[in-house]
């Protein structure tokens, strides 16, 4: 007999945020999988973050991965890393964002974030609209005009919209070049989907992570960007399913997407 199908954890950080996976969960869905997308900014993680720093975030979700297949993209991928450390996983899934170190963009919103003031920079009316910018997250799709102002809204909407949310935000982006630092390299089971014209982390983070160990995989997203899963959902989703060998269709599949605190 088979073993059963794991339940599939996915981590978004800013700039991205819950919203950001719906597509992906949604397409898990139809192999069969059920999802939960964790708020890593929710009013209890907040809480943590603000006070105990990630540290205390990683202890509050170890517990909901273990046993999973856990999936992060972008900078939460210093998160699963730790986490992996500290849970039993089925399988760990990284997509396009920190391995070993973060990229310089990051690098100096990290050092702003330790100026005084910072969490107003997070407010809706500052942040979005630089976001929906062209000098922003329009550079890292194929087609523009998916990130226009309503999308930015939404995938931003889960770290902007309190004063508790965006302090939290604040510490995060404050800890994530040690975070990033620390984060033990894979060695179990991992899968990397990686979209391989990605400007922030080209294709050659994936290729040298997938020498770490030899149960590491990367699979390639050809002509995908840093922000693919928003893009070409399917990709990412797909990529997982095959691995854990689920392939079966469910395309009358009730909602299994839970938003979890």
């Amino acid at each position: 007999m088979s073993p059963a199908l794991p339940h599939v954890v996915l981590l978004a950080a800013p700039p991205l945020g819950t919203a950001a996976w719906h597509d992906v969960a949604r397409r898990l869905e139809h192999h069969g999988l059920t999802t939960t997308i964790p708020d890593l900014f929710s009013p209890e993680h907040a809480r943590l973050l603000s006070s105990d720093g990630p540290e205390a975030l990683i202890d509050a979700l170890a517990p909901l991965v273990e046993g999973a297949c856990l999936v992060a993209h972008g900078q939460a991928n210093p998160l699963a890393l730790h986490l992996a450390r500290r849970a039993s996983l089925r399988l760990l899934v990284l997509s396009n964002g920190p391995v070993a170190r973060i990229d310089p963009i990051t690098r100096t919103v990290s050092r702003l974030a330790r100026m005084p003031g910072a969490p107003v920079w997070a407010r809706p009316s500052i942040v979005r609209p630089l976001l929906a910018s062209s000098a922003a997250l329009r550079r890292l799709v194929v087609n523009p005009y998916v990130m226009d102002r309503d999308m930015v809204a939404r995938v931003t909407e889960s770290w902007t919209a309190d004063g508790p949310r965006r302090t939290a935000v604040t510490r995060w982006l404050r800890a994530l070049p040690a975070l990033t630092a620390t984060a033990p390299a894979p060695t179990g089971p991992t899968l990397l989907v990686w979209g391989d014209e990605d400007i922030l982390y080209p294709a050659h983070v994936a290729d040298e992570a997938a020498g770490l160990h030899p149960d590491i995989e990367h699979v390639r997203v050809p002509g995908g960007r840093h922000l693919h899963p928003i893009e070409r959902p399917w990709e990412l989703a797909d990529a997982i399913a095959a691995r854990l060998g689920s392939t079966e269709n469910h395309p009358n599949h009730d909602s299994n997407v839970a938003i979890s605190e």
